[in-house]
């Protein structure tokens, strides 16, 4: 009466073997993996060969749709190529499976700075700001949310900041020549902006 048992409960076990070898062996070697292409796919971006990369981050996406990474580059690659609404699709995505990711969160700013539409969360952008200080890509976003607010004393002290700025100083200039002249600040002009500060456009 032993005999069987035992026997029975070795064909278990040798069964949860068997998947389990089975399953790792497909996991990490037949399984289609989207490592390689989603490296080549930022190798191509860095490099500024952006539909080049998208074609590399497309092959990484078929394998792997719900890689947070391979979502994200997805998003930023569309967002060179000026294709503005298929990178909010990705960065919207990003969020949703993951709403604690900030590159998800600055690529989607990013769309809504460019678009006109969809929300800059200048609270959320200040926090991110924190963890990179000085960083230019935050601040630029930082100061169109205040403008959106009508904060444009606030905007305006980060657009100076950012005037000499090699990827932002024209963008920050305009900003600046654009918000001359507004009325109804919603913030205080002495302690945001004082004027011996102001940048020459916008000295009265």
């Amino acid at each position: 009466m032993t005999w069987p048992r035992f026997w029975f409960t070795n064909r278990v076990v040798l069964g949860f073997v068997v998947f389990f070898i089975l399953a790792g062996l497909w996991e990490f070697k037949w399984k289609p993996q989207y490592r390689g292409h989603y490296e080549e796919g930022v190798r191509l971006y860095q490099s500024g060969k952006y539909r080049d990369a998208q074609e590399a981050l497309n092959q990484a996406y078929k394998i792997a749709p719900n890689a947070v990474d391979v979502i994200i580059m997805e998003g930023w690659t569309n967002l060179k190529l000026n294709r503005l609404e298929e990178a909010r699709f990705y960065f919207n995505r990003a969020i949703r499976i993951d709403p604690r990711t900030d590159e998800a969160q600055i690529g989607m700013s990013f769309v809504a700075l460019e678009t006109g539409r969809g929300e800059m969360n200048s609270k959320l952008l200040t926090e991110i700001l924190a963890g990179r200080k000085n960083d230019p890509n935050i601040l630029i976003l930082l100061a169109g949310a205040l403008e959106k607010q009508g904060k444009y004393f606030e905007a305006a002290q980060i657009y100076q900041r950012l005037s000499t700025d090699k990827n932002y100083g024209s963008a920050s200039l305009l900003a600046l020549e654009n918000m001359f002249g507004l009325r109804g600040f919603s913030d205080s002009q002495t302690s945001a902006f004082p004027l011996v500060q102001r940048p020459t456009q916008l000295q009265l």
